[in-house]
């Protein structure tokens, strides 16, 4: 991943700050390619700021040392996650490349992902901070692109129901304590635009198990 702007990677050279010194990227690149036969993709940004763009050279010399698939998000590092991504530049990439190149930045709906592939050619699209707390957007996209058919949201007992299972998971994976506590944000997010979203949620800060969790959401459909 070179796309990292997390400042606590960029201190450390990782991620997007390696878009400052292509020649350690591209090294890495080749070490990674050279110790194993699974398939290497990246991930880039478009540059370090708006005065040093070079996706495009980043794109070429990872392709030219075996990388085999290229995602790309066309915002800087000083961006963030602001402003807005310049789609142009992962057409330019895909016309740079014969890799497979995936589009990241801003697709926030099927609409969104359709109008990406129109506009760049890309081979697929990436979707990241959309996906939190509306995981069913892939298949809304997916229906989209498939039928042309509008997508709609799931009622809101559905969407309690997926958090539900969301919530099992974690915990299932991580344990009780941890897995109830990196779960808290993404409920939040699952409530997002809801009524009473802002007191639901501080409720759910104040709870610690899973089963207490799990049985305020399930009430919250006969609520709603």
């Amino acid at each position: 991943n070179f796309g990292c702007p997390a400042r606590k990677v960029v201190r450390r050279g990782s991620g997007s700050a390696l878009l400052r010194d292509l020649p350690l990227l591209q090294k890495i690149a080749r070490a990674a390619v050279r110790a194993t036969d699974i398939a290497i993709t990246a991930k880039l940004r478009s540059g370090w700021d708006a005065d040093s763009i070079v996706v495009l050279e980043a794109a070429e010399r990872l392709q030219d040392i075996g990388v085999q698939m290229l995602a790309i998000h066309p915002r800087t590092q000083t961006q963030q996650f602001r402003g807005f991504a310049d789609w142009s530049l992962i057409r330019r990439v895909k016309e740079a490349v014969s890799i497979p190149v995936i589009g990241n930045g801003d697709v926030k709906t099927a609409w969104d992902a359709k109008k990406m592939f129109d506009e760049t050619g890309c081979d697929g699209v990436m979707i990241g901070r959309a996906a939190c707390g509306r995981p069913w957007i892939f298949q809304q996209v997916r229906l989209f692109l498939d039928s042309g058919q509008e997508p709609s949201s799931p009622a809101f007992a559905e969407q309690i129901a997926v958090c539900l299972r969301h919530l099992a998971l974690n915990v299932a994976a991580y344990g009780e304590k941890q897995g109830v506590r990196m779960m808290k944000k993404q409920i939040a997010l699952y409530l997002r635009g809801f009524a009473h979203a802002s007191a639901i949620r501080q409720k759910i800060l104040a709870l610690e198990a899973h089963s207490d969790i799990r049985e305020f959401l399930s009430e919250l459909p006969n609520l709603h």
